[in-house]
C-alpha cells in the first residue's frame, strides 16, 4: 500500500514528479476498522472516506496519506460505480507525471481499467497529469495543482 502500512514502506510511484501537497487535516485517522459514524464506508476489502472539499489533487493526496490512506484507485467496474456513488466529481489516485501517457495508480499498478471521456487524456498545454472523475462518470486528465471544485475519496486497507 502507498502509506507504508502493514506491508512495510512502499515506493512512491510519483516521487520526484514534483507532486507535493498540503495536508488539510480534514480526514479522520483510520483506526483499521470502517467506522460508519466517522464517515467511513466499506466496499469489498477496502474502506473509503469521501470528501466534497475543494482541494487540488496534490492536496487531496497529501490529506489521504496523512490519515493513513491514499487517493482511491479503481480495480474494476464495480469499484468504479461504487466510487462514483460516493463523490461523482472527484480526484482519483492515478497520474502520468512520471512518464507522459503511462498512467499509474498511486499504489504502483498500471491503470488497466479506463473510462476516459472522448478525446481524453489530452494533456492540454502539457500540464494535465492527474486523474479526475467527471460528474458524468467519465475520466479526464487534469492539472495536479489546480483547485476547481472537485472532491476526492480516500481509500484505506
Amino acid at each position: 500500500d502507498e502509506t507504508g502500512g502493514p506491508g512495510g514502506p512502499a515506493d512512491d510511484p510519483f516521487a520526484g514528479a514534483g507532486l507535493v501537497g498540503e495536508d488539510h487535516g480534514t480526514v479522520p485517522a483510520w483506526s483499521g476498522l470502517c467506522e460508519g459514524a466517522a464517515g467511513f464506508t466499506s466496499h469489498g476489502s477496502s474502506c473509503y472516506w469521501p470528501s466534497k472539499a475543494d482541494y487540488s489533487w496534490v492536496d487531496a493526496r497529501a490529506t489521504c496519506r496523512s490519515a493513513g490512506g491514499f487517493l482511491a484507485t479503481v480495480s474494476d467496474e464495480d469499484e468504479g460505480v461504487f466510487l462514483f456513488g460516493l463523490v461523482a466529481h472527484a480526484h482519483l489516485g492515478a497520474c502520468d507525471g512520471g512518464t507522459e501517457g503511462q498512467w499509474v495508480w498511486i499504489t504502483g499498478e498500471a491503470v488497466a481499467e479506463t473510462k476516459w471521456a472522448g478525446g481524453e487524456p489530452n494533456d492540454t498545454n502539457g500540464g494535465e497529469d492527474c486523474l479526475e472523475q467527471l460528474p458524468s462518470g467519465a475520466w479526464n486528465d487534469a492539472g495536479c495543482s489546480d483547485v476547481y471544485g472537485v472532491g476526492f475519496v480516500c481509500e484505506f486497507g
